[in-house]
């Protein structure tokens, strides 16, 4: 028998190992951790995007399983504004932030035995090089302002 693995697999997998042996990363519970492909954080606060996917995982204190509404605000590094959402493994959409730079999504979260992992697929990434912008070569995509789970 033949087991098919993607990349989303193997990422989701390895993260929540990590999480589950509690001692490979530091974690804060209700805080959203930028665990990959996310860029240093620039002097202005501003933390790009960086690669195709980038990952962060909610670790929260909850009992049960629950509808929670997630409200992402961001911005995209150039006029091409798309990305894929995963939640657990699972498409739950594309993020198309609004006028207003935000977009939200209805989600079920799990219980509090292992974390929840949002993976960002990223679709025509362009570095600051590439776009005549500077010497930057980091290939961006979106950038995160805020996180809100209601």
């Amino acid at each position: 028998m033949k087991f098919k693995i993607n990349f989303f697999t193997v990422v989701c997998l390895l993260t929540l190992f990590l999480f589950s042996c509690k001692g490979g990363l530091d974690y804060e519970p209700n805080i959203p951790q930028f665990i990959s492909g996310w860029s240093i954080k620039e002097p202005t606060g501003v933390q790009w995007s960086e690669g195709e996917n980038s990952m962060i995982v909610l670790y929260e204190d909850k009992l049960t399983s629950r509808k929670r509404n997630l409200i992402l605000e961001g911005q995209y590094f150039y006029p091409q504004r798309f990305s894929q959402l995963f939640l657990n493994n699972e498409l739950i959409g594309e993020i198309k932030l609004d006028n207003n730079n935000k977009t939200s999504f209805n989600l079920l979260l799990k219980d509090n035995l292992q974390p929840d992992t949002l993976l960002f697929r990223h679709y025509d990434i362009k570095s600051p090089s590439d776009l005549g912008m500077s010497e930057d070569k980091r290939m961006l995509k979106l950038s995160i302002n805020a996180i809100t789970l209601q």
